[in-house]
């Protein structure tokens, strides 16, 4: 009874589970080739997906099961010395229901994986783009006509993408350390991306080595201008 109610959604979870490691697959070796945010949204019904089949397990098989593992204790004391075809039954469903939690568990490894192997993409696109887009403002103005705000600004950020760079390279790490397959992709994209940043901080720091000796020289010129000098640079000649 309990063996025709179950072994039928064991099948079926099993398919489903198979289904979930494929498409995960699927939808991560797109990654090679992402260019935007909208390139990740394959992974977002991923997780919800194995969570629906957990809560099929814990809610309704679970119980059936642990039911069924009793029944099989007590017909083994019943006919210790053989399995009567009952027993067998019970036993093979038993066995798949290990292998399909093995199974639920690797996939579930492997959404979670994924899931963090999205974030890393998704802050790694908006990481390039935030440096183009100050990589573009560096080379359009010139160390003169940079205001002291905007250069205190643009300095808070740059340290702060800086940080943000550590936090995306120990992920990155993390995953690489996983075998990733796409480890290859991983380590290439954060060297592009360390190399993107430190030619942002170098030529910043230059820039504003230009600005502020600009500043110096012009303040100097107006400390060693005469100060008893009319406003068209002539000494007054009016009778005293």
């Amino acid at each position: 009874m309990q063996v025709a109610e179950v072994s039928p959604r064991l099948e079926a979870l099993r398919c489903r589970a198979e289904a979930l490691a494929r498409d995960t697959a699927q939808a991560e070796s797109g990654f090679t080739a992402v260019k935007s945010e909208k390139d990740l949204q394959g992974l977002q019904g991923l997780l919800s997906r194995q969570q629906e089949m957990e809560r099929a397990v814990s809610e309704i098989l679970q119980g059936q099961l642990e039911e069924l593992e009793r029944a099989a204790a007590h017909l083994q004391e019943l006919c210790p010395a053989r399995l009567c075809p009952v027993s067998r039954e019970v036993q093979g469903t038993l066995w798949a229901w290990a292998g399909l939690r093995e199974l639920l568990q690797e996939t579930r490894a492997r959404v979670q994986q994924a899931g963090r192997l999205r974030h890393f993409f998704k802050d790694y696109l908006a990481m390039i783009s935030w440096t183009e887009d100050t990589r573009a403002q560096i080379f359009s103005e010139s160390p003169s006509s940079l205001p002291e705000t905007p250069c205190e600004e643009l300095e808070r950020k740059i340290e702060g993408k800086l940080k943000e760079f550590e936090v995306l390279a120990a992920l990155g790490q993390q995953l690489v350390s996983e075998e990733h397959y796409l480890s290859a992709t991983i380590k290439e994209r954060l060297e592009e991306l360390q190399s993107m940043l430190g030619w942002v901080l170098v030529r910043w720091r230059a820039q504003r080595h230009q600005r502020d000796l600009g500043s110096k020289q012009e303040d100097r010129r107006d400390a060693e201008s005469p100060s008893g000098a009319s406003p068209t640079g002539q000494v007054s000649t009016e009778p005293r």
